[in-house]
Order: structure tokens, then sequence, then C-alpha cells
């Protein structure tokens, strides 16, 4: 590995990366080699404190071979790598197969013993997630996680389970949940108005979703940092309070309250509310049917999925704002579609979740950003644009210490809770796992949940 493939691959990400990796590798405006082991880069207008770090940990591809192929085509041949794991073979559409690199290079190095204990891992690939849970019951692969509480509550109870050659458990995690959510395209006229969406907002019945569809297991998502330390509490104080004071002219005022939490269960009181909101957004309930009352067209709209599972939530939702005359059509797609209207953010609803980790940093200008928002490809599936939650965002990549992240990470989620850009739906807080007796883990869980790495094979 050589400074020469440092340069190579920055060039290559640059290009054809993904927008958050182009965004920060377009803020070099110098690129120096030195010598075959030390490479200069020189950041222009625009850096902050994370900026090094997310150069530092990009991939280093080996330019003798990329040269000789297109980096911009998919392939089916195992390209050249240095990393712990090589590709063995391919059945396209229905498994991988890695084995272990035994003269693997980093192995030694104190931050990888105890990992990569496999021999062989395979990824097998099913069309159906039934077909494949019953796969996993007849034995044909060693490994699950369970996304789906329905099945996890129902669906296993068989044998191997009953005779303990299967572990079923729910291990403890405290990282950053998935922000799942049905999300409000604000480009569409439609949204624009915050009393339109907290009104809409005031008709998601999640505790009757909860009870009814998941047994009630989930727990209400009330923060963009679901799970985790980042997420706002009371009223903001210190640091938290002098991000948010430089905005209080453009922010919500009950930003500078009490943190969001969600609608109560009385759903009676809910849609009264809702009501009064909208009519006072200019929105009349004639004949059944929400209108505007100045053009007389009615509130009308579609919720992209894509997901069939998400079918059932939306159209209770849907269910539910037909009592206040409002039509909302439920539409699934195929993946393909999904990601191309995705991108494009051709929807006017969309049911999508954001990642988040501990450490959040510049990746928050993409989820939030105005940027983003104008810029096809990006996360900002909201179309937030916003001056203060540009300048929030910025503040958590520009943090000093891990205090003044945290702060500054509340402080965001304050101002984007309390703008009412999306329904936030709910999250587990575990992590759903069943294996063969044959694996075994540590008995230590770190912050971020199981670590399969750290796993290995021990014979019944």
């Amino acid at each position: 590995m050589t400074a020469e493939d440092v340069k190579f691959s920055y060039e290559m990400f640059r290009q054809y990366g993904h927008p958050v990796r182009r965004r920060v590798y377009g803020l070099i405006t110098a690129v120096k080699i030195i010598s075959d082991h030390d490479i200069k880069f020189t950041f222009g207008d625009g850096y902050d404190r994370e900026s090094a770090l997310i150069l530092a940990i990009m991939p280093v591809l080996p330019k003798h071979y990329w040269e000789t192929h297109d980096i911009s085509r998919t392939t089916l041949e195992p390209p050249l790598g240095s990393g712990p794991y090589k590709i063995k073979s391919v059945e396209p559409g229905r498994r991988i197969v890695y084995e272990r690199v035994k003269d693997y290079w980093a192995k030694d190095l104190p931050v990888n013993v105890g990992h990569y204990n496999f021999d062989t891992v395979t990824f097998s690939y099913y069309r159906d997630d039934d077909i494949a849970l019953e796969a996993f019951k007849a034995g044909d692969y060693n490994l699950r996680h369970e996304y789906n509480i329905h099945k996890w509550l129902t669906a296993y109870d068989f044998r191997a389970l009953k005779t303990g050659r299967v572990i079923k458990e729910e291990i403890r995690h405290h990282r950053p949940e998935w922000l799942h959510a049905i999300i409000f395209n604000t480009r569409r006229p439609l949204f624009q108005d915050r009393r339109v969406r907290e009104a809409l907002g005031l008709m998601f019945n999640f505790d009757w979703i909860n009870k009814n569809l998941f047994f009630g297991a989930f727990r209400r998502i009330s923060s963009i940092y679901p799970n985790s330390e980042l997420a706002a509490t009371g009223k903001p104080q210190g640091e938290e309070l002098a991000q948010l004071g430089k905005f209080r002219d453009q922010l919500p005022p009950e930003v500078f309250g009490s943190a969001w939490q969600p609608p109560s269960a009385d759903m009676r009181a809910n849609q009264r509310k809702a009501m009064k909101l909208l009519k006072e957004a200019g929105w009349v309930y004639e004949d059944q049917e929400l209108v505007n009352q100045e053009t007389g067209a009615p509130f009308n709209f579609e919720i992209l999925l894509n997901d069939p599972g998400d079918e059932k939530i939306a159209l209770e939702f849907a269910r539910a704002l037909k009592k206040i005359g409002i039509a909302a059509r439920v539409r699934t797609v195929d993946s393909a579609q999904f990601t191309g209207r995705l991108d494009a953010y051709d929807y006017d609803m969309v049911m999508h979740r954001w990642t988040n980790s501990l450490s959040p940093g510049s990746e928050q200008l993409n989820y939030w950003g105005t940027a983003a928002a104008r810029n096809k490809g990006a996360r900002n599936y909201a179309g937030i644009e916003s001056p203060a939650v540009d300048a929030l965002c910025n503040g958590i990549a520009r943090a000093t210490d891990r205090q003044a992240l945290v702060a500054r990470a509340r402080a965001l989620d304050r101002a984007i809770m309390w703008g009412y850009y999306m329904i936030p739906m709910s999250y587990l807080g575990r992590d759903l796992v069943a294996y063969s007796t044959d694996i075994r883990r540590p008995e230590a869980v770190p912050v971020y949940g199981i670590v399969q790495e750290t796993w290995w094979m021990q014979p019944r």
C-alpha cells in the first residue's frame, strides 16, 4: 500500500463516491505525495474537525488493479483487497462465500485480536423472508437477525429451539436506533405549513398500532437520536441553550421549552386539535372532505412505501386521516423504483429511515441541510431548508469535546422535532438474534450491541 494508492483512491471516491464523501473530499484543494508512504492533503474553506477523520477512514484501493478495471461498473470478478477475508465463490442471487486470509497482515494488531474467527462465512440470499425463516428452522444457515417483531413473537416455535440446538436471544444495546418515520416532503406546497404537519402527526394512532399490530413491544420515537444520550431532555441549558439562542427568531418558540414528546393517546382530543390547526392553516371541512378555503382544492396525497410489511401501518394512518376528510393513498413499489423516486425526491410522503451513530458529525448536513435538500441523491428526504438548522448541523461537526458534541446534538434534535418534518414511529432497543449452539459469543456486549466478528465456532 503506497501513497500513490491513497491518492488514486481519493480521486476515484471524489468522482464516483457517495454524495457525503464527495462533499468532504471536495473541500481538499491540494494533494502532495511526499514519499512512497507519506502524503499530504490540504483543506480549503469549509472544512471542520471531522473532515480529516472522514478522510482518514477512506478505503484504500490498489491503483495497479483498478487502472485496468472500470471502477464505475459492477462486476462479478472478485476485486483485489487487503482485508481479513477474500471472496471464495459467488452464485449471483443465491450466495457469496468468504474465506479467511490466513496471513492477514493486521491479524496481530491489538485492535483485531479476537476478531475474524470463522474460516469461512457464507451469506445466503432469499427472495422472500418467510422462506428464509423456514430455511433457518431447517438448519440451512446458522445465524439469523430478526427485524420483524411479529415473526419473532409468533413464528419461532420449532423443534431445534425446543431441543436446545438453537438459541433465541434479545440483546440490549445503547446505540442510536434507526430514525424510522413517515416523512413529509416539504418541497410540496401541501406540507410547507408547520401547522399542517403537526395536525397530521396528531392523527397517527401509535398506541393502537403498537398494541394491535406489534404486541406492544415498541417504544415511540421522540428524538432524531432514539435510544441514546444524544436525545434532548427537559429544557435546554448551558451550551445547548447557547447554540439555540443564536437563532431564537428563526426557530419555533417550543424549541426553548421542554423537549418534544409524542401526542397523547386520546385520539378524540388529538382530532379536535388537528382540525383547529388545519382551519388556522386555511383548510375547511365540507361534505366529508377537507378542502382549501381559497382554491377549493381537496387535501389528498400519496404515501410511498418500499416494504409491503409497512402497508398495515400506512393504511391505518390513512383510515384515521379519512375521518377528517383527508384522502391518503398508499402505494408500495419495488426496490428499484423506490430508490429512484427517493433519490429524486419524487413523493408526497415516504416511509423511510435515517441512521445515526453516537458520534454524529458532518453527515447531519446531508440529512437536514439546505444544500442536501437541493442535491438529488442526498438524504434530506424532508426537504428542510433552514439557515438555523444548517448552522446547528455545522456546530456538531465543530465540537471540540464530548460534552459540547452532546449539547449540540440535543440542540439540533429540538429544532428538527419541533419542526414537525416527520411523523416518528418506533424502536425496540434490542437486537433480536437466533443462532445454532455451535456458535458462541462473548458475554460482554459493547454499547453498539453485538459484534459478529468476535463470535466463534465451538462444536457441540
